[in-house]
């Protein structure tokens, strides 16, 4: 998509909450807030006990999640299409592709 149509969509996490693990050290949660707000999405502090499709979570945590990298590259391209490369699971940590 261009840089055209994907601003006429507005912002690309207009849509979501998002939650980021304390345990996650990527980078300070303050920052982390700063790019999920600018981004138009709602910043959770704690993490909800059901989970819902406009939920968004990164980091270590019981259950589904995605790297924080996921995130960064996102903010980067405007598309949330490569999440899935970036899915963890409590049990085995995945690296993205190359």
């Amino acid at each position: 998509a261009d840089v055209t149509s994907l601003a006429l969509q507005g912002p690309l996490l207009r849509k979501y909450r998002v939650y980021v693990s304390k345990q996650e050290k990527a980078m300070e949660r303050s920052k982390l807030e700063a790019l999920v707000t600018a981004a138009g999405g709602t910043w959770l502090e704690e993490l909800p006990a059901e989970r819902s499709h406009d939920l968004l979570v990164f980091g270590p945590v019981q259950g589904r999640s995605y790297d924080v990298e996921a995130l960064f590259e996102a903010a980067c391209t405007q598309q949330l299409e490569r999440l899935e490369a970036f899915a963890q699971s409590a049990r085995k940590q995945r690296q993205p592709p190359t």
